[in-house]
């Protein structure tokens, strides 16, 4: 018999559950559950030999149940295996870190709408300001570009597209007497990292966003924009890769981005309040327009956490997910940028992604801590929005989140 790690990890961080015999519990009603052989990767781990024979010599489990020393000892074996802190009650320089936060936040002035600090599937911290609460959508402005990123991963894992350097024209075969040239030369590669090369302009007079809502046909327009650079050259932030996005998944799928998303994504992670609007011509929108609640943006970052998983189910391929975090292009001094994702190298600490949005709306994604950090705050305040999320995060959360993984 073997234990997966990954399971053990899983089954206890549902109900949250922490105490001792808790843990036994549930490790016990896990054991007893039935056994899909399978070969033995990095995280089987063999089992505890106590666990066994408390098992065999008293059927009813009372024996394990009686003995915290087994549920911790898999609990450590879990994390390890899965290069996770150990998931167990936050350490007291965690909590003071957080109630930090927390202080902060009521003492100063500042446009944040809420907060949300969740680690091993557990909200540790939750805020809302204002006119907000946990019930309260709020639109995600940019943060939208990595959802519409991993409905592609989700694409991958059903066959309909076979790889990430598949040619942009195959994946729109409709638009394909645009894509002549050098623009033959872009693939979703390209796209997932911004750097097709077309020219996409944000701020100003006449800037894309503008002449595409007035444009009759949304993906005709980013496709007809002249190439700055050759594709795969250089990185430059573009709404308009993230739109080509929703059109793919159109394309392959017969659905809408909105549609697939409902089937694929929201309805496996229990995601039912939400709003995403559509271009006029039909095609949700890829880079922006999407509206959540806090909680439900904390299940999105879960998702990059745990590899892909949800409650030990594969949505999006753990390749795919790894692929996204890593940094393809330099942003910034301080930051790169993966699949519709920002690489941050400035926090003090190990792997961080994010998805981010105009105005604060971030969701902070950090793997080795196993923990996910939303913002949401005042799009009309972006510059202050962005300068307090970086102070919280340096001064509060991080050193929180490294004193709950002592």
């Amino acid at each position: 018999m073997a234990v997966r790690a990954r399971d053990v990890a899983a089954c206890l961080a549902r109900d949250g559950k922490g105490t001792p015999v808790a843990v036994a519990e549930r490790i016990f009603d896990w054991l007893k559950s039935p056994w899909r052989s399978r070969t033995r990767p990095n995280d089987v781990l063999p089992p505890n030999v106590f666990a066994r024979q408390a098992v065999a010599r008293h059927p009813t489990g009372a024996a394990l149940k009686r003995n915290a020393v087994v549920g911790f000892w898999l609990l450590s074996a879990a994390s390890a295996s899965l290069g996770h802190a150990a998931c167990g009650v936050p350490a007291p320089d965690a909590l003071a870190g957080f109630a930090a936060a927390e202080k902060w936040i009521e003492q100063n002035r500042n446009y944040l709408h809420s907060v949300v600090i969740s680690r091993c599937g557990r909200i540790l911290t939750e805020r809302y300001l204002g006119l907000y609460d946990a019930d309260t959508r709020h639109d995600l402005q940019s943060a939208t570009k990595t959802v519409t990123s991993t409905l592609i991963g989700i694409a991958m894992r059903d066959g309909l597209i076979a790889s990430i350097d598949q040619p942009l024209a195959n994946l729109l075969p409709q638009y394909k007497p645009l894509l002549t040239g050098r623009k033959a030369r872009i693939t979703l590669r390209h796209v997932l990292t911004m750097s097709t090369g077309l020219r996409w302009v944000d701020f100003g007079p006449r800037n894309s966003f503008e002449r595409m809502a007035e444009a009759d046909d949304s993906i005709d327009f980013i496709l007809s924009e002249p190439l700055l650079t050759d594709p795969g050259k250089t990185w430059a932030y573009n709404t308009g890769s993230s739109h080509l996005l929703s059109a793919i998944i159109q394309s392959v799928s017969g659905q809408t981005a909105r549609e697939y998303a409902e089937r694929m994504l929201f309805g496996p992670l229990e995601i039912r309040d939400y709003k995403w609007s559509v271009h006029p011509d039909g095609t949700t929108q890829g880079g922006w327009k999407l509206e959540l609640r806090p909680k439900d943006m904390i299940k999105l970052g879960r998702l990059y956490v745990d590899a892909g998983r949800w409650e030990d189910v594969e949505i999006v391929p753990k390749h795919f997910v790894d692929q996204a975090m890593l940094e393809a292009f330099t942003a910034s001094p301080d930051s790169g940028y993966g699949y519709q994702m920002w690489v941050h190298h400035d926090l003090g600490v190990g792997r961080v992604s994010a998805a981010r949005g105009w105005g604060g709306q971030s969701i902070f994604v950090f793997p080795e801590q196993s923990a996910v950090v939303v913002f949401t705050g005042d799009i009309h305040h972006a510059e202050a929005m962005n300068a307090d999320i970086s102070m919280l995060l340096r001064n509060f959360i991080v050193p929180g989140l490294l004193g709950a993984a002592k």
